[in-house]
């Protein structure tokens, strides 16, 4: 190893002799410079000054080989063993290179109005990363400096020094406000989160959750330490200590078991992949053999699992076997009452005819709750309700000092995130356990909640034909969303497979009334079926356990009275039609209130807000009464359904003359079956009131002229991404809406704002950008998987203030621009008009429609915009929006479809429910397996395995050379050490295996990719970006080695200390960077320099810096390692090998002074880099411990002022694709996700130690009157930024219409085309599949030699074989 070379700025020893030293401001080739930057600028090209460098480090090298060998030699001649610790004396005639003097310290550099400091940078703010610590227990106080219930390895940071405090009182009963119920609160954990219960329950799984429960990203995983708890410890050995005993029935062997399990899981589509699966999860399997397969029928062994049920459960608890006969499918019918329009013969509604539906496959509710809550599985369920609390001030308290409980806590704040420690369980259960108190001389039972969460809806089945399923799920409330979002984890039950009107309906209809049926019968009929099957499934055995309960033995053997109870029943809006019993699109359109439609455009207002409290839907006895009135006016006197008297009853509160199911079973119990459905985000705004808002944005592009639409598909094509999935790769046409699912909306969304930015004149301009911030800012709060009441009250305020933005928007730019229907739109207007002339048996006509374009205005008279304003309501009453999303359904449609694909496509509805029971049985057994496997793992010896692999951050300090000896340079390594590049090619290996979740970052350990710092500075000598690297990078070295900030304050005397092993730095590919999520999950952002670079840091705390700003920004240019020494004071090499230190090259980022960001200028924060030719910019690139990186930002250029070349000139920090320019400006993507959100906004409960205190306005105050300078409509040609734009071409030619669309385009009516739904007398009215399988997108046509820094070019596809889709943002 040899010494690195020293600085470019410190002066070497002179040519007349070792001992003197050069003249201040002297190179040694004699030249006289009046400044140390022009001297260190000369002495960059100057022979002299480089061979005099040569020769002091030779004699460096010279001093330090001769101190070893004498260090030797005395470790030979003494007697003692081990390394000595003495300093050999240096002979007299090695001298060292002579050292500048000391200069004096100038005063801490200041700092400029765009937030970076003069001279050189402070360091950003110290980041402390917490890793997620589970909820306390009830009834124990954890007084441990090791966090609380994960991970059990993990070692804190040493706490700071805090101030004496007063210890607080012990947590004490509070009484709530709902009578004499008493809660009792626990413990807070790290991040000041403490639960209060009203009953302490028998079991608590937070006490099984393990670090592996809270991660969000595939590269995440632990390895299995000895002594970690299995998933069912929690319910003891019994529920597996049977499990020697063919754990693989009702297969006969393993054999049978794997062949059957591998047929039946994986893709339907069997391809290489799957073929490696089978060899290596079957053939290659221990206990395969091939003698077990002689005589093998598929057939019979799928009977098997149709035919069996389980007695592998103990012997003694035959109640609750894993799988009952009782518990399958079974087939059923119903009837439904025709009613005779015109015929009035019949004394009762009993004398109608019945019509016959038949094929109805559904499992019984009750035994539904019996497989799920006496599952092992049920030991991860919250069987007990709780309120969460959350004080930040308890998160600063230090170990072993109470909280207190939140009586004598004020500032804790109420938290918001499942269903079961929502308002809506907590009351409920309180109901119960007053209505069921325990009986006194009695077993003490404990009553627990059985949450029922519904969803339903209809998908087709494959891209071509009509075959379609009806599904109905069930989700448990006592299951942590974080679980059944995940369709690995199972947690949807399926119901039910419900049919619509058969095709025969006609016919019988014929039949019995001698004429065919209105449109307003079949309507009426199948408002009738849906309610008849819930009559069906709403059985009497399920209301008996309803009112009284049902005693079942848990898997830990205890006895609980389990009470059903429902909570939701998630659908789109035509379903929520059915299920609620109202008229689609009525005078009152919403299922929950009775608010006119003329009414929706005051969203946001306090009168709207009071509506919706005042004119709630309610089941009464009135309403009921009302029906059974007209249902006798109409089978009793033969009404028309369609009579304008009906109407006249009916109409004022958008009833129909159904009964509904839930009402009758469920209102004796004082059950608002209305509460019940509460609003749909995926369809109501991100399909919904963004679509309508981005389509009509497009019409007023087309109507304002030239190539605007043009340049904003431009825009959005060069948009960068984001995460794995987050922001992805455009369309070529965003404008063409073809086959977008909600993520793609969620996407556009979130980069609309630099789309749209300049394509309108200003003042039209600024009111489309507060349009979109609010409707970013809006969304992302809807969003947010954890609220406080700090978020909720400030969703109150964005409520309204989009409101006044969307009216501001109508009257204002829309009604500046005549718009018309786009050409898609006037297609499908076309198709939809054929359609309906060939069901009426005319002659239908092709193409588009005859009466032209039609003027298209922006409503905000529906529903899905009327929603918006309850979402307030029910994230106070039953959580966030994503406990209840219909997005749920929507994955688990994929599992159905996948079922189809493996049926002969007759009477497939009765194959696909087969198929999803052996599916069950298999995953049970998969499960049992497991447990068994762990069991004899548990009885043998391990070995203890830490959390942390070979890679981690907490080996970096290790010494090199205990790490692993550099290998030999192969020629495609020595190739790769002459590219100067400091990133690594896409076609580079740097493999990375999974990341520890406790290390903060993650970089290779490969050596492969080497450079030479003093080589590498000659070939990069005339780059800007080079200059003074080298004394740069010593300063960072020498500041991390010594702990010592690099303030800028350092001597060449520091420098000269720094020894870089070889003169190398090691070159890696991805950087991977750990942090807690805003939810207190652990999340990872994967970094590289080619794609995605840019990063956030905490900037230093000032509070007396008026414009100081909580991050500041950089990119990566580079990710490197170097092994490193740290001299002695006199120069002498320490003992022991070299340190690995990892640093980042970066270049640094501004922020733009002229440009307002945040939620009081509806703007997002824009910066732009710093000129390197502008020494008051600061330095524009430096270092950075990998260890400072918050997460990765995402940038989004600011397309409306166009490139530069002015503050960098041709370098090598920029990829070959930007062609030696940047954007002027960038702007920070504060919506990208939720955790980037909060981490602005502020108040993250996760983001202790890594994200500062922000300011959020609260009310936005007054902005002056908009101007308007444009009254009519389309300008032939405006003035932008970036000069006139002429017009382009047309949009037909534009959209390209391929005969493809939207399947929701296909059902638009044109009361309400912009919005998506789907009238009642359409067959497809019953539950459209718009797009949200994953089945879209074949017209995206990507640039197949762009990458978006994804896959393999990371390394990761060497660690994992497949993303699952567990991880994906829904």
């Amino acid at each position: 190893m040899v010494a690195s070379h020293p600085s470019n700025s410190a002066p070497g020893p002179s040519t007349s002799g070792l001992g003197s030293s050069t003249p201040e401001l002297q190179c040694a080739c004699g030249n006289d410079f009046e400044t140390q930057r022009g001297l260190n600028l000369h002495r960059n090209k100057c022979t002299a000054a480089k061979q005099m460098f040569a020769g002091g480090h030779f004699q460096k090298r010279k001093a330090i080989q001769v101190q070893k060998r004498a260090a030797k030699k005395a470790r030979m001649e003494t007697s003692s063993s081990g390394p000595s610790g003495n300093i050999a004396d240096i002979p007299e005639d090695v001298a060292f290179p002579d050292i500048e003097p000391v200069q004096p310290v100038e005063p801490p550099p200041s700092f400029h109005p765009s937030g970076r400091p003069k001279r050189r940078p402070r360091l950003p703010g110290r980041l402390q990363d917490m890793v997620p610590s589970a909820l306390v227990g009830p009834g124990r106080r954890d007084t441990t400096d090791r966090p609380r219930g994960v991970p059990e390895a993990y070692v804190p940071p040493p706490r700071p020094p805090t101030p004496p405090r007063v210890p607080t009182p012990p947590p004490a009963p509070t009484t709530s406000s709902a009578g004499d119920a008493v809660y009792q609160n626990c413990e807070p954990n790290d991040f000041g989160l403490f639960r209060s219960f009203l009953q302490l329950p028998t079991h608590d799984p937070e006490e099984s959750v393990t670090l592996e429960d809270v991660l969000d990203a595939p590269t995440l995983q632990t390895a299995p330490a000895a002594g970690r708890k299995r998933w069912w410890s929690p319910f003891g050995g019994e529920a597996v200590k049977n499990a020697a005993s063919n754990i693989f029935a009702p297969f006969l062997n393993a054999t049978t078991f794997r062949l059957m399990n591998w047929f039946y899981s994986g893709s339907s589509m069997k391809s290489l992949g799957e073929l490696d699966r089978l060899v290596h999860d079957v053939l290659l399997a221990d206990d395969f053999d091939a003698s077990d397969l002689r005589n093998f029928s598929a057939a019979r062994e799928a009977q098997r699992l149709d035919e069996w049920e389980d007695e592998w459960e103990d012997e003694a608890d035959k109640e609750a076997p894993q799988f009952k006969a009782s518990d399958g499918w079974r087939e059923a019918s119903v009837h439904i009452r025709l009613p005779g329009e015109g015929k009035a013969h019949r004394t009762s509604e009993e004398d109608a005819p019945q019509f016959e539906v038949k094929g109805i496959f559904h499992r019984r509710l009750i035994e539904v709750i019996k497989a799920a809550f006496q599952d092992p599985i049920a030991a991860s369920y919250n069987l007990i309700p709780y309120r969460l609390f959350w004080n930040s001030e308890a998160s600063q308290t230090p170990a072993g000092e109470s909280a207190g409980s939140n009586s004598s806590l004020p500032d804790a704040e109420r938290i918001y995130s499942e269903v079961y420690n929502s308002d809506a369980m907590v009351d409920e259960y309180e109901k119960i356990q007053q209505e069921h108190p325990q009986e006194p001389g009695k077993p003490v039972i404990e009553n627990v909640i059985a949450g029922i969460m519904l969803w339903s809806d209809s998908t087709h089945l494959a891209q071509f034909g009509t075959a379609s399923l009806w599904p109905i799920y069930v989700f448990f409330a006592n299951q942590s969303k974080y679980i059944r979002c995940k369709p690995s984890e199972f947690a949807a039950h399926h119901l039910a497979y419900i049919p619509s009107l058969p095709d025969t309906f006609q016919d019988a209809y014929k039949e019995f009334f001698s004429k065919a049926a209105s449109s307003a019968v079949i309507t009426h009929c199948k408002r009738e079926l849906m309610q008849a099957i819930w009559e069906l499934l709403l059985d009497d055995d399920f209301m008996e356990a309803y009112e009284n309960g049902i005693l079942l033995r848990f898997a830990d053997g205890i006895i609980r009275r389990v009470f059903p109870r429902f909570f939701s029943y998630s659908a789109d809006y035509p379903e929520k039609v059915l299920l609620t019993t109202i008229r689609y699109l009525g005078r009152c359109p919403c299922p929950r209130c009775l608010v006119l439609k003329s009414e929706i455009a005051a969203l946001g207002t306090p009168a709207d807000m009071k509506r919706r409290l005042k004119d709630m839907r309610v089941d009464d006895h009135p309403r009921r009464s009302k029906i059974e009135r007209v249902r006798t006016f109409i089978f009793n006197m033969g009404l028309s359904l369609a009579s304008k008297w009906l109407g006249g009853l009916l109409d004022p509160y958008s009833w129909v003359p159904t009964r509904n199911a839930f009402s009758t079973r469920l209102s004796r119990f004082g059950v608002n079956f209305y509460s019940l459905f509460p609003p749909d985000f995926l369809h109501e705004f991100e399909l919904g009131t963004f679509k309508a808002v981005f389509i009509h944005l497009i019409r007023l592009l087309v109507a304002r002229g030239g190539d605007t639409v043009q340049e904003m598909n431009k825009r959005y094509r060069a948009m960068p991404t984001f995460g794995r999935d987050t922001i992805g790769k455009f369309t070529r046409n965003t404008s063409g809406m073809k086959k977008l699912a909600a993520r793609h909306w969620e996407q556009i969304l979130k980069c609309s704002m630099p789309c749209f930015e300049g394509l309108f004149p200003a003042t039209y301009d600024a009111v489309v950008q507060d349009l979109l911030f609010t409707m970013s800012t809006w969304h992302a709060l809807a969003k947010l998987r954890m609220h406080t009441d700090s978020t909720v009250a400030f969703f109150k305020d964005m409520t309204t203030a989009l409101g006044e933005v969307l009216r501001t928007f109508k009257d204002t730019v829309c009604e500046a621009y005549t718009t018309y229907e786009l050409p898609s739109e006037e297609a499908a207007r076309g198709r939809r008009a054929a359609a309906k002339k060939q069901k009426d048996g005319e002659a239908a006509t092709t193409g588009k429609s005859s009466s032209g374009k039609k003027r298209r205005l922006f409503s905000m008279e529906t529903y899905k915009l009327h929603s918006l304003g309850d979402y307030l309501r029910y994230i106070l009453w039953l959580g966030p929006s994503d406990n209840y999303s219909t997005q749920l359904g929507e994955l688990e449609h994929r599992r159905v479809k996948r079922f189809y694909a493996r049926t002969n496509r007759n009477k497939y509805v009765r194959q696909i429910a087969q198929q999803q029971r052996r599916e069950e049985i298999l995953r049970k057994i998969i499960r049992r397996q497991k447990a068994r496997r762990a069991q004899v793992e548990t009885a043998q010896p391990q070995d203890d395995l830490s959390l942390a692999t070979a890679d981690s951050p907490a080996n970096r300090a290790v010494p090199a050379a205990a790490t692993s000896t550099p290998p030999t340079p192969s020629p495609s390594s020595a190739a790769a050490q002459k590219n100067i590049s400091p990133s690594l090619g896409f076609a580079d290996a740097d493999p990375l295996p999974y990341t520890a979740p406790k290390d903060k970052y993650h970089v290779s350990h490969a050596t492969k990719f080497h450079q030479n710092i003093w080589s590498w500075l000659q070939q990069t000598s005339g780059d800007p970006a080079t200059k003074d690297f080298l004394p740069m990078l010593q300063d960072h070295l020498f500041s991390r080695l010594t702990g010592r900030p690099d303030d800028g304050s350092f001597t060449n005397t520091d420098r000269h200390r720094v020894f870089i092993a070889g003169d190398k730095m090691y070159r890696h590919k991805v950087l991977r960077v750990n942090y807690t999520t805003y939810d207190v999950r652990r999340a990872q952002d994967s970094l590289n320099p080619r794609t995605h670079a840019d990063i956030m840091v905490l900037a230093p705390e000032d509070e007396a810096e008026s414009d100081w700003h909580p991050y500041w920004f950089a990119r990566i240019v580079g990710i490197y390692h170097v092994n490193v020494k740290l001299l002695n004071p006199d120069f002498t090499e320490p003992s022991g090998p070299s340190i690995r230190v990892d640093f980042l090259w970066v270049r640094w980022f501004k922020r733009d002074p002229t440009a307002l960001g945040g939620w009081v200028a509806r703007r997002l924060p824009r910066i732009s880099f710093t000129d390197s030719t502008a020494p008051e910019d600061g330095p524009s690139f430096g270092f950075l411990d990998p260890a400072m990186v918050i997460r990765g930002v995402h940038l989004m250029p600011a397309y409306a002022h166009g490139h530069t070349s002015d503050l960098l000139g041709p370098s090598i920090v920029r990829q070959p694709k930007e062609n030696d320019e940047d954007w002027a400006y960038y702007y920070v993507g504060l919506f990208v996700d939720r955790d980037m959100f909060m981490r602005f906004l502020g108040g993250g409960v996760g983001h202790r130690g890594a994200a500062p205190a922000t300011h959020r306005p609260t009310r936005r105050p007054a902005r002056p009157e908009y101007t308007w300078t444009e009254a009519t409509a389309t300008p032939a040609a405006v003035t932008s930024t970036h000069g006139t734009i002429e017009s382009g071409p047309s949009v037909e030619e534009l959209e390209r219409d391929d005969g493809r669309v939207d399947e929701e385009d296909e059902l638009d009516e044109e009361e309400e085309e912009d919005y998506g739904y789907a009238p009642l007398h359409m067959d497809e009215a019953e539950g459209e599949d718009e797009g949200e399988d994953g089945d879209e997108g074949e017209d995206e046509v990507e640039d197949p030699d762009a990458d978006d820094g994804l896959g393999a070019e990371d390394g990761e596809g060497d660690a994992y074989e497949e993303e699952s889709s567990d991880f994906a943002t829904y």
